[in-house]
C-alpha cells in the first residue's frame, strides 16, 4: 500500500512540477539565445565584419520542452553583403528549422525504445540509436548547407 502512495505521490508531483519546468526551460533557452543575440550586438567582433540591418525579428522553433519563440537581429556582412543572423548560426539554429535536433533524438529513441521494434536485443537498439541520431545530425548539416 505504501508504495502504491509513493508512486501516486511521485505521478502527482510530476504533474505539478513538469508545466513549470518546461515553461522555465523555454524561458531560459529564448533568452540565452537572446543574450547571444545582445552580445553580438555590443560587440567589437560584429562592429568590424557586420552592420545590423533590423532587430527584434521573431523566430519559433519546437523543443522537447515546448514551443521557444525569441528575438533577434538580421546582421549583413561588410565584407561580403551576406545577411545573417548571428545568434541562429552560433546557437546551431538553420534557416526553417521547425523542429530543434532534441526534438529528432527524442522521437528516434521512442521509435525505438517503443514495441514497435520488439526484436531487436537492447545493444542492436543502441547502435541503432547512435546511427539515427548521427543520420540526423548529417540530415541538419545538409539543411543548412543548402538553405
Amino acid at each position: 500500500m505504501v508504495a502504491q502512495s509513493t508512486a501516486y505521490t511521485m505521478l502527482c508531483l510530476n504533474e505539478i512540477f513538469s508545466k513549470p519546468l518546461q515553461e522555465l526551460q523555454r524561458e531560459i533557452i529564448a533568452e540565452t539565445i537572446e543574450g547571444i543575440d545582445e552580445a553580438y550586438r555590443n560587440s567589437a567582433y560584429r562592429k568590424k565584419g557586420y552592420v545590423i540591418n533590423h532587430s527584434k525579428d521573431k523566430n519559433t522553433f519546437m523543443s522537447t520542452c515546448g514551443e521557444i519563440k525569441y528575438e533577434r537581429t538580421y546582421f549583413e556582412s561588410k565584407e561580403t553583403g551576406v545577411y545573417i543572423y548571428l545568434a541562429d548560426k552560433a546557437c546551431g539554429i538553420t534557416k526553417n528549422m521547425r523542429k530543434s535536433e532534441d526534438v529528432v533524438t527524442k522521437a528516434i529513441k521512442y521509435v525505438v525504445d517503443s514495441r514497435l521494434i520488439p526484436t531487436l536485443t537492447a545493444n542492436k537498439k543502441r547502435i541503432m540509436i547512435k546511427s539515427l541520431v548521427i543520420l540526423s545530425h548529417y540530415l541538419h548539416l545538409l539543411n543548412s548547407y543548402y538553405n
